[in-house]
């Protein structure tokens, strides 16, 4: 946090003073003062944000054809430009002889189709053509450039670049451009005119502009002439981007081999559905894990939970989840329950588990220095912690003091922690929270660059695959959970994570503040983070740092209930932000909002089936579907949610009006049925307030709002209609086995048509013994009472119309049609 007075100093103080010991706040003054010196003994690797230099890898000695593409021997290295794919281009450059795959944290897919090529040699230039791409290569320096058979340069490679062990290489645009994604970016939604750092760090809550933060995600995603393209750097290093010139842009990395994918296709759903398939697609999580989620660092006895529990269930508030944070824990020593405050941990669990409620227990990956503590002593002994070259494991303050980290690379490091996390599952917890995983230590930031990675055999040094230690972690504990409850979903929140963590779960922007600024924040840092691959996201609503207020904590609690991922969290020196913790009105409308969400599941849980089937995010910014709208490059008040709503949250105090900018179609308002036209409108807004509009032709799910999913099997869904040419869909299964990797699910499809009235047909794959049976169709933005209803070919009786809404019940229908009254249209 940046302090800009000295007010934010003294805040900053009292804030330390609360949350840290006096043990581990010396040990941490002590690391920063000695880090310099441990750098220099082991020679300290550059980890300053890189800048471009001329000289390189130098001209090309040699070169080959090889599968898909060509092989480059350079006087400085070795380079490799090769169709994985037809729309999808790799470059790997290495100072060493290229051969095999690129190793990789991130990508899953090794094996690749042979891409048919076209070859032409042309004096000191080559050409690949594939489909509707030609790959030029220069035989003297080897950069390369892709054009479109019309002759535009999609990518053009302008120079490549050695700076100390680093590698970095400039690519011309040939035009205008904007850039999104990154994933966790303190910014606006559009990167354009920015640069950026990689490298993962705890900032100890961030402003605007903070930058690097909690996690690495070096995927962009590029907008030029209405075409999006896609820009894959994989590397786990310190990386960077610079998008400071409209026509080009920089990327490098300071360590390893530079490989980097270029992605072709012409609509963000091409781009995204490639890299996801490269990188892998999110699992679908347990259903209970998109209820809401209520936190607090922390409730610092089991009786304090429960009496969290009661208040929500005697509010009657929708709750599904209670987190732990590391206060539960004896001395903060990971995988312990504090005897005087946690002493029966099973039986909290178990009572809990009576009220509906799930309990996540906090693990940092910091493990203390202390012969009596079991878990270090069994950590030591399988030699599972991380080491400096001379072979002593290494030792950085965190919350209990000095402390060892587990080397993840390791396979007997990942089996060790399954069984660490077994202690979890027995006393009945229901998923994890890796915190601190950057990983966080206290003084010097994170871990020394020399430290020793296994590698299973393959060792690396710490800079080498710094960013990918939270991956790692969340890795560790997903598998832990996989194999531990075998046809359960395991449901892990990891705070650090780096390209390819969204294979194990969920994370969070981390730690905000409550301020108006940071509400707003919230949206272009998830959406960028949704479009980098990492749909189950989400932010502190209410503001982890600083003191919400009632309306600040309402405004947020309508915007989570919005994100993929819904969690209440602040700090223990903050004020009380439960949902009735500012009396009314702003408890009751948090519970609204919370109960909208509840509503909505049916809707969110097929948005995330979908992005498990194709990569498509659960939250998306509007250019990515309508690119062609230069007002919606900048638009980051704004998104969607799913296929069919857009939300347009309040982010301003006492606002009483909200401009919202609607894309080409007819648009209603969700609650209304009002109709309103594309382009701008105002609407009045109160305290209660939920701008959602709903896109013509959508059919929208909703269930009966329940206190925590699976209070009651529904056997009924309720489909919100809105008029138009569209398609739907509704995914339904048991909510929490694996059962659905075997096609145990039901998928319909709710198709519109208007044609002589208007028409819905429904498609159904899978199970005919899931899901609902009963259907309650709410159809708005009738002009006038229907002439006739038609299910299944037979006129059906039993309708009402009132107040403009249709409504009528019926089992699992084929086909309805609607004819409008004489006189009316809808």
């Amino acid at each position: 946090m940046k302090i800009k007075n000295l007010g934010d100093f003294f805040y900053m103080v009292r804030f330390g003073l609360l949350t840290v010991s006096f043990p581990a706040l010396f040990q941490g003054l002590w690391a920063g003062i000695t880090a310099p010196f441990l750098e220099a003994r082991y020679g300290k690797r550059s980890l300053r944000r890189m800048v471009h230099l001329p000289g390189g890898p130098g001209k090309v000695l040699s070169w080959e054809r090889i599968d898909g593409g060509i092989q480059l021997e350079m006087e400085g290295g070795f380079k490799e430009i090769r169709f994985i794919e037809e729309d999808c281009i790799r470059v790997w450059f290495s100072r060493k002889k290229i051969e095999g795959q690129p190793p990789s944290f991130a990508v899953i897919k090794n094996e690749f189709p042979s891409v048919p090529l076209e070859f032409m040699e042309e004096g000191e230039r080559l050409s690949f053509k594939s489909g509707s791409t030609i790959l030029f290569v220069d035989k003297k320096t080897g950069l390369f450039s892709l054009k479109s058979p019309q002759g535009g340069t999609i990518f053009q490679e302008s120079a490549m670049s050695y700076k100390g062990e680093g590698i970095s290489s400039e690519l011309f645009l040939d035009g205008r451009a904007q850039f999104y994604g990154l994933g966790e970016k303190a910014s606006s939604l559009n990167h354009r005119g920015k640069q950026f750092r990689l490298w993962n760090t705890d900032p100890v809550t961030f402003d605007l502009g903070s930058d690097p933060l909690y996690s690495s995600i070096p995927f962009v995603l590029i907008l030029k002439e209405g075409k999006f393209h896609g820009i894959f750097l994989d590397n786990a290093s310190e990386t960077f981007f610079d998008f400071r010139r409209d026509d080009s842009l920089s990327l490098g990395c300071a360590h390893g081999d530079f490989v980097c994918y270029l992605f072709l296709g012409s609509s963000g759903e091409e781009v995204l559905a490639r890299y996801s398939e490269l990188t892998g697609r999110p699992p679908l999580p347990p259903l209970w894990a998109l209820g809401y989620h209520q936190s607090r660092w922390s409730y610092n006895s089991q009786e304090e939970v429960e009496k969290i529990g009661e208040e929500f269930r005697k509010r009657k508030i929708p709750c599904d989840a209670i987190h732990l944070d590391i206060d539960y824990m004896e001395g903060w020593r990971i995988f312990t329950w504090s005897k005087r405050r946690f002493p029966q941990p099973e039986r909290l669990s178990q009572k809990m588990k009576e009220k509906g409620f799930k309990l996540v227990p906090n693990v940092d990956c910091g493990v203390k220095k202390d012969e009596k503590y079991w878990v270090f002593r069994d950590g030591v002994e399988k030699d599972v912690f991380l080491k400096t070259p001379e072979g002593k494991i290494y030792f950085g303050p965190v919350w209990p003091g000095y402390a060892a980290f587990p080397d993840f690379t390791e396979s007997r490091a990942r089996k060790w922690w399954k069984e660490l996390n077994a202690t979890l599952v027995e006393v009945g917890m229901a998923g994890v929270e890796n915190d601190m995983d950057e990983p966080s230590v206290f003084g010097r930031g994170t871990l020394p660059s020399f430290l020793l990675h296994g590698n299973d055999g393959k060792p690396l040094f710490h800079e080498e695959c710094h960013n990918a230690y939270g991956l790692l972690t969340a890795r560790a504990s997903w598998e832990a959970w996989r194999e531990l409850k075998p046809n359960e979903r395991p449901f892990v929140l990891t705070r650090s994570t780096y390209a390819g963590g969204q294979r194990y779960g969920a994370t969070w922007t981390a730690d905000n503040q409550s301020t108006w600024e940071h509400l707003w924040l919230s949206i272009p840092m998830c959406l960028n983070l949704a479009i980098s691959g990492f749909s189950f996201v989400g932010v502190d609503v209410g503001g982890f740092a600083r003191h919400a207020t009632g309306e600040l904590l309402t405004r947020w609690t309508q915007l989570g209930a919005f994100l993929p991922f819904f969690r209440n969290h602040c700090a223990k020196a903050m004020r009380r932000q439960e949902p009735w913790a500012f009396g009314q009105p702003y408890e009751d409308a948090c519970r609204k909002a919370i109960e909208l969400r509840y509503e909505l599941l049916p809707y969110l849980y097929t948005a995330f089936f979908r992005c498990f089937q194709t990569g498509l995010p659960v939250i998306r910014p509007l250019i990515f579907h309508w690119p062609e709208i230069e007002e919606f490059e900048n638009e980051d008040g704004e998104f969607l949610f799913g296929d069919s709503l857009l939300f347009a949250p309040v982010l301003e105090g006492k606002a009483r009006k909200r401009r919202v900018s609607l894309p080409p179609g007819k648009w209603f308002d969700y609650f209304t049925g009002k109709p309103y036209p594309p382009g701008v409108s105002e609407m009045e807004v109160d305290l209660f307030s939920i701008p959602l509009f709903v896109k013509s032709g959508a059919i929208i799910p909703t269930w009966k709002v329940q206190q925590f999913v699976g209070e009651e099997l529904p056997d009924e869904v309720v489909l919100r209609v809105y008029p138009g040419e569209g398609a739907s869909f509704l995914y339904e299964d048991d909510g929490h086995s694996l059962d659905y990797l075997g096609g145990k699910y039901l998928l319909t499809q709710m198709v519109q048509r208007v044609n002589q009235g208007w028409e819905m047909e429904f498609k159904r794959e899978g199970e005919g013994n899931l899901g609902a049976r009963i259907f309650t169709f709410k159809v708005f933005g009738l002009k006038g009472k229907p002439q006739k209803v038609e299910v299944d070919g037979k006129e059906f009786l039993e309708w009402n119309f009132q107040g403009d809404i249709l409504t009528f019940t019926i089992e699992r229908p084929i086909e309805i049609k609607i004819f409008p009254g004489k006189d009316e249209s809808q």
